[in-house]
C-alpha cells in the first residue's frame, strides 16, 4: 500500500515554519509597541531567513513573468509594474493588536526599512545588531506573506491549508474559509 500525497507549495510551508517560530517568541517577549525595539538572536535569525525567502520568492515571481532579477532593486522594477498596489496591503496580528504595511516605502523607489535593516544585520551585525528587533521581524515576515500570496496566485494556487496561525491580511486580499475537513486560506483575486 502506498501513501497518497498531493503537491504542497514549499514556499507556503516555509512561511508557516517562520511564522510558527515568530509566534513562539511571543511567549518570552510581549508583542507590543513598547517592545518594538527589543532585539535578540532569534529575531536576527528570523529576519535573515524571511528576507532570504523574500528574495527567493521575488525571483520566482519575476522569473515566471519572463524576467530575471537579482536584487531588491531589480525585483522592485518588475514587481511594481505588475503589482502596483503591493504597498497598500496590510498584515495584522489581531491577537496582539498590531498591524503593518511592510511594502509602504518601496513605492518611493527605496528599499523597505526592514530590508535595509536585514542588509545591515547580514553584513554589519556588530554595529547594527539592535536592528534585529520585533518591529523589523514582524515587517519582514509580513512582507514575505504578501509576496507569497502574489506568487501563489501567479502559479494558479487559489487556496492553501493550513492558514497562518497569527498573521492575516485584509479580507479583499486573502481570507479564511472553512470546509468540512480543514480550514483553508483563500487567495482572493
Amino acid at each position: 500500500m502506498g501513501i497518497n500525497q498531493v503537491e504542497v507549495d514549499m514556499h507556503w510551508n516555509y512561511f508557516l515554519s517562520l511564522e510558527d517560530d515568530f509566534l513562539h517568541i511571543s511567549r518570552y517577549i510581549q508583542f507590543h509597541k513598547n517592545n518594538n525595539k527589543t532585539y535578540s538572536i532569534e529575531f536576527a535569525r528570523l529576519i535573515l531567513a524571511a528576507c532570504s525567502e523574500v528574495d527567493v520568492v521575488a525571483k520566482a515571481i519575476t522569473g515566471h513573468l519572463g524576467t530575471r532579477t537579482r536584487s531588491i532593486d531589480t525585483h522592485m522594477d518588475v514587481l511594481l509594474r505588475y503589482y502596483p498596489n503591493i504597498h497598500k496591503h496590510q498584515v495584522s496580528m489581531d491577537r496582539f493588536g498590531m498591524s503593518v504595511k511592510p511594502w509602504t516605502n518601496w513605492r518611493k523607489g527605496v528599499s523597505p526599512d526592514w530590508w535595509t535593516s536585514h542588509t545591515n544585520i547580514k553584513h554589519h551585525r556588530g554595529t547594527h545588531f539592535k536592528e534585529a528587533n520585533l518591529q523589523n521581524t514582524f515587517r519582514s515576515i509580513a512582507g514575505l506573506l504578501i509576496l507569497i500570496v502574489y506568487y501563489l496566485r501567479q502559479v494558479g494556487i487559489q487556496e492553501v491549508s493550513p492558514p497562518p496561525r497569527v498573521l492575516s491580511t485584509e479580507p479583499a486580499f486573502t481570507s479564511f474559509a472553512t470546509d468540512p475537513r480543514k480550514r483553508i486560506f483563500v487567495l482572493n483575486p
